[in-house]
């Protein structure tokens, strides 16, 4: 079990159900999702919303078993949004 020693930030710009319209991308979180999760909520303008992403969804979209790590599906009502975050998660992971 992991435990945070501060919790997320409200998320104030975050709903529940995604338009079908909104772009989405497929993260791997690693072993904590809250850093990435707050890092949204501090740094972009527009709403979001993410899920947990199943076994079956990391294998069908990366080919590849997730073992352990945790993986995060992220929407994203503003395509600029997604486009920084994406700019900021690779510098993050070191893939930039």
């Amino acid at each position: 079990m992991v435990w945070c020693a501060m919790p997320p930030p409200p998320l104030k710009r975050h709903i529940k159900s995604p338009d079908r319209d909104w772009v989405r991308c497929l993260v791997d979180a690693g072993y904590e999702p809250d850093p990435i999760l707050t890092w949204v909520e501090e740094n972009l303008n527009g709403r979001w919303s993410h899920k947990s992403a199943s076994r079956q969804d990391v294998i069908a979209e990366l080919n590849e078993d997730p073992g352990d790590r945790f993986f995060l599906v992220l929407y994203f009502e503003q395509h600029q949004d997604l486009d920084r975050f994406l700019l900021w998660h690779n510098e993050a992971s070191g893939s930039a």
